[in-house]
């Protein structure tokens, strides 16, 4: 019997769609090319938010923390709920341009390394280091649930103890260079919130490096240890 038209316009159709994309293995094949690309710009987009140099989250992860914090921040606020707590410290590596200009390049990439090592082997597994830019010279460190000065000193001993230790890999390329940090802790939750506390860590420090030989009437050393 002879078929209808609409009949083979519906077969013309199958195996036009069959043997396209659509052929054997055709649609399996586009699944998994879909799923490589996805994967691809999961890694993309973490990659842009881990710095080159030390591995350590950088500015753009730290603005997304901060908005995430902030949020949070809000709904306690609008709930009538507790509102969480921290510190920010501000942590500036003193001396890396006189390093840089001395040594070369390379040794200070050794010092902000170390430096960043030093940062994340002296906190708990829920804080968090960053790197504040690709050529900067300052981290920042969030302390969730510490307020207490007291406690904050604690945490600012374990990056001294520490950095002493770190010292010693660049101690013979780099005499006469002390290799030190300077500190702005600011406390955050009421009245003031993440965004502002980080802000005013990092605008504090700002001044501490304009007055640094003022602070202490001596180059080098640990010239900055300011709780907010």
């Amino acid at each position: 019997m002879p078929e209808d038209k609409e009949g083979l316009n519906l077969k013309e159709l199958r195996r036009n769609l069959m043997g396209n994309s659509y052929s054997r293995g055709g649609l399996r094949k586009n699944f998994r090319t879909i799923e490589e690309l996805t994967d691809e710009n999961k890694t993309l987009k973490k990659e842009s938010l881990i710095d080159f140099l030390t591995g350590l989250p950088n500015s753009k992860a730290l603005d997304l923390m901060i908005k995430a914090l902030e949020k949070a921040r809000d709904r306690a606020i609008r709930d009538n709920k507790e509102i969480k707590t921290g510190t920010f410290i501000a942590v500036d590596l003193d001396g890396l341009k006189k390093v840089n200009k001395a040594y070369g390049k390379s040794v200070g990439d050794i010092y902000l390394k170390n430096t960043a090592n030093v940062l994340k082997g002296s906190v708990r597994q829920e804080d968090r280091v960053f790197r504040n830019g690709e050529t900067s010279d300052e981290f920042t460190v969030y302390l969730p649930n510490i307020v207490e000065e007291s406690d904050i000193g604690k945490v600012l001993d374990r990056f001294d103890d520490s950095i002493r230790t770190a010292e010693q890999s660049v101690q013979d390329k780099s005499k006469g260079v002390k290799f030190s940090l300077s500190y702005v802790a600011v406390r955050t939750g009421i009245p003031a919130g993440p965004e502002f506390s980080c802000w005013r860590a990092h605008d504090e420090m700002g001044h501490v490096k304009e007055n640094k030989e003022k602070l202490t009437g001596v180059r080098g050393g640990n010239i900055g240890r300011i709780i907010i």
